[in-house]
């Protein structure tokens, strides 16, 4: 069983999914637009299974700055995964090792995560 959660950005021009399937985890970015998803601009794997699952956790969220600049998944308090817009980077705690709380405040450093796509792919 699929664990899903959603969160639109304030600016209401993108929009941050979790889905975790039992086996793998990821967050993925879609833009908006009119109410409608135009399609994902990108994802980030967060883990493989983990133990306890996601379902026995307290507190799961994916929470967006008010600028809409960042969005971050966390798990009882903890920041499992972060995509800035701004800085055009994302990362995962699983590659790239604790993701600081003052890049939720300031943004990420360039020299930390991997590069961020924020358009949508062109079939």
């Amino acid at each position: 069983m699929s664990h899903v959660i959603e969160n639109i950005a304030p600016s209401e021009e993108f929009a941050a999914f979790f889905e975790d399937n039992g086996e793998t985890a990821y967050l993925y970015l879609a833009r908006i637009a009119n109410g409608e998803i135009l399609g994902i601009t990108d994802s980030l794997w967060m883990y493989n299974q983990i133990e306890p699952p996601i379902s026995a956790y307290e507190q799961v969220l994916l929470a967006w700055t008010e600028d809409s600049s960042r969005v971050a998944f966390i798990i009882n308090g903890h920041c499992l995964g972060m995509m800035d817009l701004a800085a055009g980077r994302k990362a995962t705690a699983n590659l790239h090792g604790e993701i600081p709380f003052t890049y939720w405040e300031s943004g990420m450093p360039q020299e930390f995560g991997m590069p961020l796509s924020l358009e949508v792919p062109k079939e």
